[in-house]
């Protein structure tokens, strides 16, 4: 029985250490959190994301949002830290329009999400004429005096524009396309 006390003072020293350790970890951690969360911004800009300030310009439009999407899959960046960052990056005409869009989308009681930004950034700059004449052209792109790497390059370009290829992602019907 006289060992029992000491096979106690033993767990319980134990658990002491490891009730110490998790603490100095846990505040080690949010130390480390604290100082992370301001540099998101730096994290962002050392990635050169590029600046919106382009009135109409629908292909740069789209490029610019897929650039940023890069840029935030490496950050592992959360949504709602991809509007205040995106916004970050518009400017002039760009940035005025974003202004009068949030307002609206608030007084319209609209929750202002990544996607929404999108949705609105891509309506206004990358219309839906746009995505129609597109789909059009890749309805009648023919190689023609293209080289076949050309031809490849424009055809994998438009093909996003497709409806039909948008709901049957499948490769017998791109190929079919392709050799038309």
């Amino acid at each position: 029985m006289a060992s029992r006390p000491r096979h106690n003072d033993t767990t319980l020293e134990a658990i002491r250490n490891m009730v110490d350790t998790t603490t100095q970890l846990v505040a080690k951690m949010r130390k480390r959190n604290a100082r992370n969360e301001p540099s998101a911004l730096a994290e962002f800009q050392r990635n050169h994301p590029p600046v919106f300030k382009r009135g109409y310009d629908p292909d740069g439009a789209k490029l610019w949002l897929q650039k940023l999407e890069k840029i935030f899959t490496i950050m592992e960046c959360p949504n709602m830290q991809k509007v205040t960052l995106s916004v970050f990056m518009l400017e002039g005409e760009v940035e005025n329009w974003w202004h009068g869009t949030q307002q609206l989308m608030m007084v319209a009681g609209e929750v202002v999400t990544w996607e929404a930004f999108q949705r609105k950034f891509l309506e206004k700059y990358f219309p839906e004429n746009v995505r129609r004449a597109k789909e059009t052209e890749f309805m009648y792109l023919r190689q023609g005096n293209m080289t076949v790497g050309e031809y490849a390059a424009k055809f994998e370009a438009l093909s996003e524009y497709a409806t039909y290829y948008q709901h049957h992602p499948d490769a017998q019907w791109k190929c079919q396309k392709f050799e038309v």
